[in-house]
């Protein structure tokens, strides 16, 4: 289990907003060169920490990013469900072995070795995923139907009621 200190400050803050501007960033950036990426992203409210959240996505963005080749296509959405709030990222990449995917949230752990054999990063990446997303009240899953079938991962929020605005 991850054991490092994660200082949360909460408000009430909109994921498709969060999602948005860390998406024009990257992309503004040059990020997404290489690849298709696109953003669905409709209004729904949680108690979030913005930066905690923008890390959420960026690790699930990079990893993404790092496993699909060049040309394939990353997805991305937010939408409001009936109780939670839902992200989705899901990629056309390498995909991940059935025997890999109970363990994609534990420390050091990581996908086939890229091009020549090797591996980008330490296999931490994840795993603070599910630390950020657990300290939210949230749940995180991973979903793929093997190598070369690409994956998707889905983090569920605890849902809010948007803020009154302050004329109503």
């Amino acid at each position: 289990m991850l054991r490092g200190d994660f200082t949360l400050e909460r408000y009430p803050c909109d994921l498709a907003d969060v999602t948005n501007g860390l998406f024009a960033t990257l992309e503004e950036s040059g990020t997404f060169k290489e690849h298709t990426v696109s953003i669905h992203a409709e209004s729904v409210w949680v108690r979030g920490d913005v930066v905690r959240l923008q890390q959420i996505v960026t690790n699930l963005l990079g990893n993404a990013l790092k496993y699909t080749p060049t040309g394939g296509t990353i997805w991305v959405s937010v939408t409001p469900t009936e109780d939670p709030a839902v992200l989705r990222v899901q990629d056309s990449g390498v995909g991940i072995s059935p025997d890999l995917l109970p363990r994609m949230f534990d420390l050091f752990v990581q996908g086939k070795p890229e091009p020549g054999g090797v591996r980008s990063g330490v296999g931490i990446g994840l795993a603070i995923v599910r630390r950020l997303v657990e300290l939210h009240g949230g749940t995180v899953d991973v979903w793929s139907e093997g190598m070369n079938k690409g994956s998707r991962f889905i983090v569920k929020l605890p849902r809010i009621p948007a803020p009154r605005k302050p004329s109503e």
